[in-house]
């Protein structure tokens, strides 16, 4: 995170807060204060979208770099479409083995059986078909020069905005080299923050601006955004799984969990009625 931190302030300083020391022994860092508050659920503009893409931009600018090329992997970072369909096909059979005995757990599980796996093996379904429509190898991995640098789990839930209207983005802890399109999906998909898929267009054309093999990436990119649809439905359920129920726990409390788990569990189907409805409909994929 430290290093990622460093990277990103000496090529988009604008972007992210000044890191100071660390002490590695200790696992512990030390960074200027940002002031400011929260993007409010609502408040996402244009304004605030440009800023993200900037950041993106000034980050990849410089991705020839010595530095950057010292930067590792993202967390689950996927260089092919059949490697981000067996990521989220991991989550979900996870899921389907749920030990969680709570009654938030049963309805879990039961949602999980009934729901979340046929509909995603539906959707994997549709994912592979349209790619190979597309005249995409989805075994194929992107070459070395099409990957790109990403602040990984970004959007403006990890992002401090300033008096002055700017943007800090915060916590790489999963940051590094990855493809494009789990970067722009991570956007559009994460629900603390929601991003409005009328941005959608405008965000992928700038992505795309300057990308070697550009038409083959427009094509690709929006193949995968159902399962990250799907993929956060998982994130979503986590904490029904033991390390998640302790984290959890941890941050709200043992007595507040099962309210938590009723919560997120809330969140998951109304997250997957959105690619049910896209599937049912006929718009898995936006154009």
């Amino acid at each position: 995170e430290f290093a990622f931190c460093s990277f990103a302030h000496a090529h988009a300083p604008r972007g992210v807060p000044l890191p100071l020391a660390r002490d590695n022994r200790a696992r512990i860092a030390l960074y200027e204060y940002a002031e400011g508050t929260k993007v409010r659920t609502g408040a996402v503009t244009p304004a605030l979208v440009r800023q993200a893409l900037e950041f993106y931009r000034g980050l990849n600018e410089f991705r020839r770099d010595k530095a950057a090329e010292r930067l590792p992997g993202a967390s689950e970072a996927c260089f092919s479409i059949d490697e981000h369909l067996r990521l989220v096909s991991a989550r979900v059979r996870r899921l389907a083995s749920l030990k969680d005995r709570s009654p938030a757990g049963r309805k879990a599980a039961a949602f999980t059986k009934k729901e979340l796996a046929p509909l995603w093996a539906s959707v994997s379904r549709e994912i592979l078909a349209a790619a190979a429509e597309r005249g995409l190898d989805s075994g194929k991995e992107l070459a070395p020069e099409e990957r790109r640098i990403s602040p990984s789990d970004f959007g403006f839930h990890n992002a401090i905005l300033q008096p002055g209207g700017r943007l800090k983005f915060i916590d790489f802890e999963y940051a590094g080299w990855d493809d494009p399109a789990k970067t722009v999906s991570d956007f559009f998909c994460q629900p603390a923050i929601p991003v409005s898929m009328k941005h959608y267009p405008w965000f992928l054309k700038t992505v795309l601006r300057r990308m070697k093999n550009a038409k083959k990436h427009a094509l690709r990119i929006p193949v995968l955004l159902p399962a990250y649809r799907v993929k956060w439905c998982c994130i979503m359920l986590n904490c029904f799984l033991p390390a998640g129920a302790k984290r959890r726990s941890f941050a709200c409390g043992p007595e507040k969990l099962a309210a938590q788990k009723e919560l997120q569990l809330e969140k998951a189907v109304k997250a997957l009625s959105v690619v049910e409805a896209g599937l049912r409909n006929g718009n898995l994929f936006p154009r």
